[in-house]
């Protein structure tokens, strides 16, 4: 009884006005049809609220018809509605959202006369009539108020993940257009703050004694005068659902006191009274969002949208009937005993009707197949080859990470939510690869710098797990995370939150394994599929394994990574995506793979990392063409000097001493893997040096012209081969190792060849006259790569990681005691000029930088100066691969330049997924 006097009095008071909005009495504002404010001539005026009128106008300027919001000066004052007014400018411009109504400007029209001064929002116009009117004419059909309910939820979420609550959800703030339902009217809209700040500003902004809402849809905290959160915005979606549903509001009564006090302490009316013939999980679903407590209630918008999106995939036929008596009804003033046991009922009896309709209904009853074309962000381009996309589905299907290729800059992780309508950087990550998700979807793990690291979704400062020095993918289970550290080896494991790696798989050297990549979990967390890379092609398999058991079980999926999502495999086979079942139980595939009906672009077959993802749902993919980069020769300043040869897929790239001859490791466009070339420097003409099985990779020059040195997977593992450009064309086996090698200098002055070893990460030399046993170059406990001696063979100089990003070091040669840090903020690739008094490199953006050297009487360098930026494929530091070559004079620069497709192929999103399976 207290608190319905408590309310009388508020009502006595006149505080509580269904309309407006604001729970007060404002003035009326002129009529303004027919005024001109800025270039925005008004027609008619076809709303109004609590903080201002709207009126259909037209814009002047873009001939198109708009929606302007007016506040008039005397209307603002008294009541502060001036800052409500710019709060609301402010937190509709935060958000961009195909189900939030879109807004084009703001401004300030000043007085005129008698005519008084005007403040406005500029918003898109829509053609369609609001939720309120519809429900005039009765409950919306149960598909619906699905469909639209779902879009609701979602705008509210992208709100809430703006930092932005609503406040004021009702059936007048939703307009239904031929798009769906746009949401409307953010006038009472709040920021997330502390505690003491939304209390300040709701003080400030807040007349005393003031409820902020309107009447049927304020929520118990509301009433309360507590703290507002995104699930008050929740509990009034229940209450417009409720509506949505049954045509009657969730809370009545026969006053103002009587509907507040049944917001606070009552249950609405059980949906079965209006709606027999709808799943008990709907009742669920609603129920939950008009939990009294907050903690009660979905602790997210987007989590209800997910429910409801499963809700609407199936047909209401299939789900089960409902009757009044199943769902008991709450006593006046109850709160959580009575909804915990309903609530249990329902979802048991919602799952069961769930799965019963799953397994009966056809894929094509239960969900619409939908795709979206996802560009790649400013500044950034999709491209095929070496540097093609990398991305991961979050496990819920609603986020997409992904890493673009950037244009003339550092590779950066990227976040694409599936509600918004643009992808989000994460400032943090730069250099990252191999992006992967935890299990809850709040962390990204990703790899940079030669390290695994983790990042909070939402942003956040980078946690390093371990060493990663040129990693091959990554998954996170059940408080572990499973990765590939290196180009060759095992897979390792470490706990999520850091510590010492250990091998969780071995190579079976029978089969001739080199590699162990690409990990995806399976549902417990513990077990994980990867891919077993072979130098036998026919012995690469997908194979299940284990953190709690050293056995393995291999499947016949071959060349491709697999994912399990909603008990199939996807993978790839020759370019399509295949979805085959598999019971995770047994780790038998079951049945014959079905084309998901897509191509799927491959990052070569020795790679095995078909560019797709997929979650439970939802399933991302690309299917772009190879790379296109052109030779071209520039200047120090950036000018271009020309090109050699026609452009293809390059990958490195060298040049003889007399500029006469270029060698190049080019893609196949059949084979997907690497060949070396040579281009005569005059006629363009190319000529195929390399046919072998393997991918042959980084051709090096002999000083004097008359041989290559080159990497080879031809044996399984990296090994060195040179061959001679004349004669008959024969290579041949130069080095090889347990470990991968990989060629980065031949030296004339010294005849030594330097060279990487890609599984330790160090650099060694060796004599090329005998090809005897690597020479450890430089000892540390950091990766090293790239080693280039001067001219004069008395200086080394190389990248490494010591400092927590790649940089490029200067040792004195052979006796290494002496080093000088060259890049200040990062670099790799250096190249030394033949008068060894210039120093080249590349720095994280691809700026070309110069860096003078003195090498006598005492070593010194200059401080490096900026040259122009180039556009090359982004390779981590640890490949040893030749972007851009240097005439001898340092004149000019021959860079493998990336040709930006004119329109770039777009990722592909298909929501339902599994309903595109071709039985």
């Amino acid at each position: 009884m207290e608190v319905e006097r408590m309310l009388a009095s508020h009502e006595q008071a006149g505080i509580f006005l269904e309309q407006p909005a604001l729970l007060i009495d404002t003035p009326s504002t002129p009529d303004l049809e027919g005024r001109q404010i800025g270039p925005y001539l008004l027609s008619a005026r076809i709303g109004a609220g609590g903080m201002g009128e709207v009126y259909k106008a037209r814009d002047t300027r873009l001939d198109r018809t708009v929606a302007i919001k007016v506040l008039v000066s005397h209307v603002a004052h008294g009541w502060r509605l001036h800052e409500r007014f710019e709060a609301e400018a402010r937190a509709v411009a935060a958000l961009s959202h195909p189900h939030i109504c879109t807004l084009y400007d703001v401004g300030h029209d000043a007085s005129r006369g008698s005519e008084p001064a005007i403040d406005y929002l500029v918003m898109e116009y829509l053609e369609g009539e609001t939720l309120a009117g519809r429900l005039a004419n009765g409950p919306l059909p149960v598909a619906a108020a699905l469909r639209y309910a779902t879009q609701i939820a979602l705008a509210l979420d992208r709100a809430h993940r703006a930092g932005i609550v609503h406040r004021d959800l009702k059936p007048g703030n939703v307009m239904l257009t031929k798009a769906g339902a746009k949401l409307l009217d953010f006038g009472l809209a709040k920021s997330y703050m502390t505690a003491d700040e939304a209390a300040a500003r709701d003080r400030d902004l807040t007349a005393p004694g003031m409820i902020l809402g309107t009447l049927h849809y304020l929520t118990p905290e509301q009433i309360d005068g507590r703290e507002t959160d995104p699930r008050t915005d929740i509990f009034a979606f229940g209450s417009v659902f409720f509506e949505m549903l049954t045509g009657h509001k969730a809370f009545e009564g026969s006053s103002q006191s009587v509907v507040l006090a049944a917001i606070r302490d009552r249950a609405p009316e059980a949906l079965s009274k209006f709606l027999p013939h709808v799943p008990l999980v709907l009742h669920h679903v609603l129920q939950r969002c008009l939990a009294k407590d907050p903690e009660d209630r979905w602790q997210s918008a987007r989590d209800v949208a997910f429910e409801l999106e499963l809700l609407g995939d199936m047909t209401t036929s299939r789900t089960g009937e409902l009757s009044p008596g199943d769902v008991p009804a709450a006593a006046p003033g109850t709160r959580r005993p009575v909804w915990l046991g309903w609530i249990a009922a329902a979802v048991v009896a919602g799952l069961a009707t769930t799965l019963l309709a799953l397994r009966s209904a056809a894929p094509a009853e239960i969900a619409h197949v939908s795709r979206l074309s996802m560009t790649p962000p400013p500044q950034t381009t999709f491209i095929g080859g070496y540097a093609a996309p990398h991305f991961a589905l979050s496990p819920d299907g609603q986020h997409l990470a992904f890493v673009p290729t950037p244009i003339g800059g550092r590779t950066l992780l990227w976040i694409r939510d599936m509600d918004a309508a643009a992808a989000r950087a994460v400032p943090g990550t730069d250099g990252a690869t191999y992006p992967f998700w935890s299990p809850d979807g709040r962390t990204i793990g990703f790899f940079a710098d030669g390290k695994l690291k983790t990042i909070a979704s939402g942003g956040g400062v980078p946690q390093v797990v371990t060493d990663a020095p040129d990693a091959r993918g990554g998954a996170w289970g059940d408080g572990v995370i499973v990765f590939a550290p290196q180009l060759d080896g095992p897979l390792y494991r470490v706990p999520a939150s850091g510590g010492q790696p250990s091998a969780v798989t071995s190579l079976d050297t029978s089969r001739q394994e080199g590699s162990h990549r690409l990990p995806s979990f399976l549902p417990d967390g513990r077990r994980f599929l990867f891919l077993a890379m072979s130098g036998a092609p026919e012995n690469s398999a997908v194979v299940v394994a284990s953190i709690d058991s050293p056995e393995t079980h291999r499947l016949s999926i071959r060349g491709s990574k697999a994912i399990y999502a909603g008990g199939f495999l996807v993978f790839s086979r020759d370019d399509s995506l295949m979805a085959q079942r598999f019971d995770d139980r047994s780790m038998k595939l079951l049945g014959e793979p079905a084309a998901i009906g897509d191509q799927v672009t491959s990052r070569g077959s020795v790679y095995g990392d078909a560019l797709f993802s997929v979650g439970q749902r939802t399933l991302a993919y690309w299917n772009g063409g190879p790379s296109v980069t052109k030779l071209t020769w520039f200047g120090r300043q950036g000018e271009s000097l020309g090109t050699v040869g026609k452009p293809g897929d390059y990958l490195s790239v060298s040049v003889t001493p007399d500029l006469k001859k270029v060698a190049v490791e080019r893609l196949d466009d059949t084979s997907q893997v690497g060949h070396i070339w040579t281009i005569d420097g005059e006629t363009g003409i190319s000529t195929r040096l390399t046919v072998g099985a393997g991918w042959d990779f980084n051709p090096i020059w002999a000083p004097d012209g008359s041989e290559i040195l080159f990497g080879s997977t031809r044996r399984g593992l990296h090994s060195l081969y040179r061959a001679r450009i004349t004669g008959d064309g024969t290579d041949r086996l130069f080095l090889a190792s347990a470990d991968a090698l990989g060629p980065s200098d031949w030296s004339a002055k010294t005849g030594l060849l330097v060279m990487q070893n890609m599984t330790k990460y160090k650099i060694g030399v060796v004599p090329m006259t005998t090809g005897a046993t690597p020479t450890l170059a430089v000892a540390s406990p950091f990766a090293e790569a790239d080693g280039r001696l001067s001219p004069d063979g008395r200086w080394l100089a190389y990248t490494s990681n010591e400092s927590g990003t790649w940089d490029v070091y200067v040792r004195s040669f052979p006796g290494l005691d002496q080093k000088w840090r060259i890049s200040p903020e990062g670099g790799s690739r250096p190249m030394w000029r033949q008068n060894g008094k210039e120093l080249f490199f590349m720095a994280p953006d691809q700026t070309l930088m110069a860096t003078s050297i003195t090498p006598d009487p005492q070593f010194a360098a200059g401080v490096p100066r900026s040259m122009f930026q180039m556009r090359t494929i982004p390779v981590p530091p640890t490949q040893p691969r030749r972007q851009y070559a240097v005439a001898p004079n340092g004149d000019r620069f021959l860079v493998n330049t990336v040709v930006e497709p004119a329109v770039p192929a777009p990722v592909t999103i298909v929501s339902n997924w599994p309903s595109a399976v071709k039985k």
